[in-house]
């Protein structure tokens, strides 16, 4: 009795024949008996990354998968507000520099000198009445120091008695020496109390002083600091100084343009025209520069890639025209041109030894497409009709 093939092989089989067609019907669709080669594939484009300069917190993303942008079209918007207020501060800048350089070409106006002596009058005020008050201190601690040495004379001399009289009861025990050391006792504690009211007080005068001149410092630097403005407003503008305030105005110019320009890297646009492909950012996320955020695919220029056995792709050739079609748009004829046939095989088995076998052997051909640029998209399939061989 004959048995036939074991399941497992019969299921192999089955599936090889399915490969067998559905290769032949993706890649190679008919070389009928006219002799038209047709294959299958997927529009193609070139892909741009979209990716920030700069990091920080995605404000809004302007477009979805499938849409089409125009070239400089905005697509992703990241956070500006802590740069915009650094940029109004920049501004305030090259105000301030600009008004100064003004001021230097214009030199003084007698608006302005009188100002400066205004200013230096005040100034020398404000020194005199410090140095007034150090005066009025320095009476106060002479004052508190002559306290202080009067109670240290009174606290030695009331000390001296307590000894003697300590010393005097132990030879001659009295009650009357007992009440006066106890008195001289009572006054030694409030004269020592004195004292430490004194010697405080001596100490909040000391840091008082301190503060004092530390003002008094401050305000002579004010003084010199007024007169040397005046000096310069009454001699008038040096060409020196022309020269800084000139570049003072140019460095905060370049701070404004630099700031402007980090500004509008934060807003991502679309290099060229094309359409998106992928989308991996949502509004509020962080990213870091460098981070891919979308693909575009560009539409300038589309391409289709399909695979012909090594028996047929001998008879087409560079620069040779072919009709595509899509599903899309099943009543339209594109024509693509060959611009890219491939030096090796691809699919190949490991063993091919059959002319069947070699069969199975496909060479990729690339073909650029010529017209419906606002139709075709990446991705859509098409069929590519090579015509009669």
């Amino acid at each position: 009795m004959r048995h036939g093939p074991p399941v497992f092989v019969r299921v192999i089989l089955v599936m090889a024949v399915v490969a067998a067609g559905a290769y032949w019907f993706f890649f190679v669709r008919d070389v009928g008996a006219n002799g038209r080669i047709t294959a299958s594939g997927t529009i193609e484009t070139t892909e741009i990354k979209i990716s920030p300069e700069m990091g920080g917190r995605v404000l809004e993303v302007l477009v979805n998968v499938g849409d089409t942008v125009e070239a400089g079209q905005p697509l992703v918007q990241f956070d500006t507000a802590l740069l915009e207020g650094q940029l109004a501060q920049a501004h305030a800048g090259l105000s301030a520099a600009q008004a100064s350089y003004n001021l230097v070409q214009a030199g003084a106006s007698a608006e302005q000198i009188t100002a400066g002596e205004t200013a230096v009058a005040r100034a020398q005020a404000s020194l005199d009445a410090l140095q007034e008050q150090l005066d009025i201190l320095a009476e106060d601690q002479d004052d508190l120091q002559a306290d202080i040495d009067d109670l240290t004379d009174q606290i030695e001399e009331l000390t001296a008695t307590v000894t003697e009289a300590q010393t005097l009861r132990q030879t001659q025990p009295s009650a009357d020496l007992l009440t006066t050391i106890a008195e001289a006792q009572g006054e030694l504690a409030g004269l020592n109390g004195q004292l430490a009211m004194s010697q405080q007080l001596q100490s909040s005068l000391a840091a008082q002083e301190k503060l004092l001149e530390t003002q008094q410092d401050v305000a002579e630097a004010g003084v010199d600091a007024a007169q040397a403005q005046l000096d310069q407003l009454l001699a008038g503008a040096r060409p020196e100084q022309v020269a800084a305030a000139a570049a003072q105005v140019d460095a905060a110019e370049a701070a404004v343009s630099l700031i402007e320009l980090q500004i509008s890297r934060l807003t991502l646009t679309a290099p060229a025209a094309g359409v998106v492909l992928e989308r991996t950012v949502e509004p509020g996320e962080m990213r870091l520069p460098g981070g891919t955020l979308l693909t575009l695919g560009e539409l300038a220029e589309l391409t289709i890639t399909v695979f012909v056995p090594e028996d047929l792709y001998g008879q087409i050739g560079l620069g040779e025209t072919a009709v595509l079609t899509a599903d899309s748009f099943p009543d339209e004829q594109f024509t693509a041109t060959v611009v890219h046939i491939a030096d090796h095989a691809e699919f190949t088995p490991r063993n091919v030894q059959t002319a069947e076998g070699r069969a199975s052997t496909v060479f990729a051909i690339e073909l650029a497409v010529q017209d419906g640029l606002d139709k075709l998209r990446p991705g859509m399939p098409a069929d590519v009709d090579f015509g009669p061989k």
